[in-house]
C-alpha cells in the first residue's frame, strides 16, 4: 500500500504551528514537572563519626605506584585485576575540614576481563567525608541509603546504595567509603543502568541490594583491598 501525503503552503504552515505549539506544551510539562533536588547527607544524618584527631594543616594525600594507592593516613589499597587508569593527576591532596560537596576527582579505572571492558570506578577523596559527601534526590522514585559495614583496624567503612528511576528505565549507583580516623577519607563507585529492579525500593535491606547485584558488589570487595602500610 502506497501512502499519498499532498501539502499546500497552508498545510505547512498549520503543521510547522503544530509542531512548535507541541514543542513550547513539552517544555512547560518539563519546566512544571522540575523540582530543586533535595539534598541529603547520608553519612551525617546517620550518626557516622569518626572519632580521631584533625591536623587541620596534613593534607590527605594518596600517589599511585603501579597497582597500589598509598594513602599518607598509615594505609594502602591494592587494586586487583586487568585495569587502565585515567588519573586526574599522578598524586592528588585535600586538607582536612574542607566545604561541603568536596569530593575531589582523583582517577577513573576501567576494568576488563579477556580484555573486554567489564566496569568503569570512579575514585574520589575528600577531606571531610561526612559533611563532605552529598547525596541528591530528584524525584519521590528516587531513594537511597547508607549500610555501614565492619571497620578496617580504625577505619570506618560502608556502602551508599542510591536508585534514580523512570517508569522504563532505572540507574543505580553503588558508592563504598573509607573514613580515616580525622574524617578524610576515600570513594570508589560504579553506576549500573538496566531496567528497573522489582527486588529493590526505599525499604530494601544491604542483604536485597547483594542479592541483585551480587556481580558487583562481589567486584568492589575483591578488588579494592585496604591494609595498613609496613
Amino acid at each position: 500500500m502506497i501512502l499519498l501525503m499532498v501539502f499546500n503552503s497552508t498545510g505547512k504552515e498549520e503543521a510547522t504551528q503544530n509542531k512548535e505549539a507541541s514543542t513550547s506544551s513539552t517544555i512547560e510539562s518539563d519546566f512544571k514537572s522540575y523540582t530543586v533536588p533535595k539534598e541529603i547527607f547520608l553519612l551525617k544524618d546517620n550518626n557516622i563519626r569518626p572519632n580521631g584527631p584533625i591536623d587541620y594543616n596534613l593534607p590527605l594525600s594518596v600517589t599511585f605506584q603501579n597497582e597500589t594507592m598509598i594513602f599518607n593516613r598509615g594505609y594502602e589499597v591494592k587494586v586487583n585485576g586487568d585495569w587502565d587508569t585515567t588519573y586526574t593527576d599522578n598524586e592528588q591532596s585535600v586538607l582536612p575540614g574542607v566545604d561541603t560537596d568536596s569530593l575531589v576527582d582523583l582517577a577513573t579505572l576501567t576494568f576488563y576481563e579477556n580484555r573486554n571492558m567489564t566496569y568503569i570506578v570512579n575514585v574520589n577523596i575528600t577531606g571531610d567525608m561526612v559533611n563532605g559527601v552529598v547525596s541528591y534526590e530528584h524525584s519521590n522514585k528516587d531513594f537511597m541509603k547508607l549500610y555501614p559495614q565492619n571497620q578496617i583496624e580504625d577505619v570506618l567503612t560502608g556502602y551508599i546504595c542510591k536508585c534514580m528511576r523512570s517508569s522504563t528505565y532505572a540507574y543505580y549507583f553503588i558508592q563504598k567509603y573509607f573514613i580515616f580516623p580525622d574524617g578524610t577519607g576515600f570513594m570508589i563507585a560504579i553506576n549500573i543502568s538496566s531496567e528497573p529492579n522489582k527486588k529493590i525500593n526505599k525499604d530494601s535491606t544491604f542483604r536485597d541490594w547483594n542479592n541483585a547485584f551480587k556481580s558487583e558488589f562481589k567486584f568492589m570487595d575483591n578488588t579494592f583491598l585496604l591494609s595498613k602500610t609496613n
